[in-house]
């Protein structure tokens, strides 16, 4: 059976100038659902070039990449997005919650995109605030919430399609230890309750050593 990703010889090249600056050169790897992967390295070397074009936000200069059986890169611009909405969910180091949205409405973001906001979709942003420990916040705005109950309310609106791939980019980077080791934490544990792939993007060694693989870019 395929892997459900497989990224083959990615290369990425951005024009500078005069000149061209190689930023990855022929990454490939293979995961599968279920499987946890920290994209580490120094600042610079393309961790989140590679998350971006894992997650089609960008296209690879050349290479392949093969995600739940379907080429994402052969899709029409609409069709791409479609996809990424229903299969892929995205965490970011700043959290990007709307400030006038209720922490509620800010995890209903990727249904109402879509154009699909159901009863039976609030029913599951209310089920994952509970998850991630806020049930008690759905009605307060981002600016009454900490950084930390920020992320996980990000981490639910990621998760509010059922994704099979969660990529976060340094999603505790603004975080004190103890915050980003509680979302470290629930991250990796919704991961086995809902059996998504997921990649993170870090600098921290103890979020790297948290995940089952490993992929050092240099």
């Amino acid at each position: 059976m395929q892997p459900d990703l497989v990224v083959s010889n990615i290369c990425k090249t951005f024009s500078s100038g005069r000149s061209d600056l190689q930023i990855l050169r022929g990454v490939s790897l293979s995961l599968s659902s279920g499987d946890s992967l920290a994209i580490t390295g120094p600042s610079g070397v393309g961790k989140s070039t590679l998350l971006q074009i894992i997650g089609t936000l960008d296209q690879p200069t050349s290479g392949t990449v093969s995600l739940f059986g379907e080429d994402p890169f052969a899709l029409d611009a609409q069709s791409q997005a479609i996809f990424r909405n229903q299969k892929i969910g995205f965490v970011f180091q700043d959290h990007h919650l709307m400030p006038a949205l209720t922490a509620i409405q800010n995890v209903l973001l990727p249904a109402l995109a879509a154009g699909t906001s159901t009863a039976e979709q609030y029913a599951r942003a209310k089920e994952l605030l509970e998850a991630v420990g806020l049930s008690g916040r759905a009605d307060h705005l981002p600016g009454e919430l900490s950084g930390g109950e920020k992320q996980r309310i990000a981490i639910a609106r990621a998760l509010l399609l059922k994704p099979k791939l969660i990529l976060a980019d340094e999603p505790t980077g603004n975080l004190d230890p103890v915050s980003a080791k509680s979302i470290t934490e629930l991250l990796l544990s919704l991961q086995k309750q809902e059996n998504f792939l997921l990649i993170v993007v870090t600098h921290s060694l103890e979020v790297a050593s948290a995940m089952g693989q490993r992929l050092m870019l240099a």
